[in-house]
Formats: structure tokens, sequence, C-alpha cells
């Protein structure tokens, strides 16, 4: 099993991992907005990921990565093209294999109508619970990789209710 590029969220001016995993529903759909996201690397299998922000207490999408074969527009923006990349890759075309995205959206600022619960963690923990050893039946719980772990609840988009929900066990070792 590979490990997942995590969604982020800013919130407090600090960027949190959204904990995809107790996450209801997705955010943001792609699809709605008429892309069709494929993969290109085993590390982000949905073939995007996003950046969230929270905006006055409203949660909207800031920026999108995402491999699109198309290049659309989002919410008024066009996607971000770096021409000193596209320079570099006429010259060493290889470097196209290091793109991990097709197109890059900054600044989207669309608003979200999200209801329902994130999980966010933040500062990693360098700890013994290594997912990569713990058997395949196992679930893994993910909090426990952070030393701060939020539940945050949304109403139509609105942050209604913040918890604290790190346990107390984190960063300990899993034998």
């Amino acid at each position: 099993m590979t490990i997942q590029v995590c969604d982020e969220l800013k919130f407090n001016k600090k960027r949190y991992d959204i904990l995809d995993e107790y996450v209801n529903v997705d955010l943001f759909n792609p699809r709605d907005f008429g892309f069709n996201p494929y993969t290109s690397t085993s590390c982000c299998w949905k073939g995007y990921s996003c950046y969230f922000e929270l905006k006055k207490d409203k949660l909207v999408l800031d920026m999108l990565k995402i491999n699109n074969e198309e290049e659309l527009v989002i919410n008024s923006v066009k996607p971000y093209k770096s021409k000193l990349f596209s320079l570099l890759a006429k010259i060493k075309p290889e470097l196209l294999l290091m793109k991990e995205f097709d197109h890059t959206y900054y600044n989207v600022n669309l608003k979200l109508k999200y209801n329902g619960k994130l999980v966010i963690g933040r500062d990693y923990y360098d700890s013994d619970y290594n997912i990569d050893y713990l058997p395949e039946d196992e679930t893994i719980d993910y909090t426990r990789l952070y030393k701060e772990v939020l539940e945050l609840r949304f109403e139509n988009g609105v942050l209604t209710h913040i918890t604290n929900v790190a346990p107390k066990t984190s960063g300990d070792s899993v034998q």
C-alpha cells in the first residue's frame, strides 16, 4: 500500500493534513466542474490534490493540482503555466516524467457548501508507529501520527465547531 498525498487545509495561519479516512464525502469533486482526472503516480490514485483554506470561517478551495487531458477554467481561474519548466522540458524532455500534475490552479477561491466533519493533523511524529509493517487486516489510526489533531464541523461550508481529538497515545510505538 502506498501512502496517498493528503489534501491540506490552511487554518489559523497553519497548514494541516486532511485525514481523508475521517471525511464522509469529497470536499471537492473535480468531475462536477468538467474535469476527468487520471492517476500518474501510485501516491495519488485520485489524480488530483486540493489545498483548502478557512477564510472568515468559510471553507474555500484555494489551490488545485490535477492530472487532466484538457486545460479547463475553474471559478474563472486558468491553470498556471511555468514558462521556465516548459523551456527546460523542450531541452530535456525527461523532465516531464518528474512533473506530478498536468495543471495547477492558484487562488481558486471557490466557496464550498460542505456539511460534516473534517479531521486534520499537524506536526507529524517521527515515531515507531510504522504503517509499512502493520498486518494487512489492521486499520491504521492516522491520528496517532500527528501531535495536533482537530475535528472541525461544518454546516453549508461554515465552520461551526472545533474539537481537539489528538489521542493521548500519539507517537507511541505499536508492537
